[in-house]
């Protein structure tokens, strides 16, 4: 059950699926080519499988994670724990990057 205060219609979920759906159709084909450039050619399969481990592996910790909260008596620390996490995904991120960049 969403929040008891809001209500929402089926239309803004129908569209948000058709928003997330259109992201991920983007996006998949570019991180998956990315992964490629990124990994020694002896260990490209390893570097997909684990480019594959998180991507499944987020979207189930997520939905279970997301749904014991919403569950508890505090729906509304859901937004501030994602955004603490989405920072600590970026600085995790952008080192290596930046490795990458100083290397080239």
């Amino acid at each position: 059950m969403i929040a008891s205060s809001a209500r929402v219609s089926v239309g803004t979920l129908v569209a948000a699926v058709v928003v997330l759906a259109a992201g991920e159709l983007l996006l998949a084909p570019v991180l998956a080519a990315l992964v490629n450039d990124l990994a020694p050619p002896g260990s490209r399969g390893r570097y997909n499988g684990a480019y594959t481990l998180t991507w499944t592996g987020g979207w189930f910790a997520g939905t279970a994670l997301s749904g014991v909260l919403i569950g508890t008596d505090h729906p509304y620390l859901l937004f501030p724990i994602l955004i603490g996490l989405l920072c600590a995904a970026l600085v995790a991120g952008v080192v290596p990057l930046r490795r990458l960049q100083a290397n080239a």
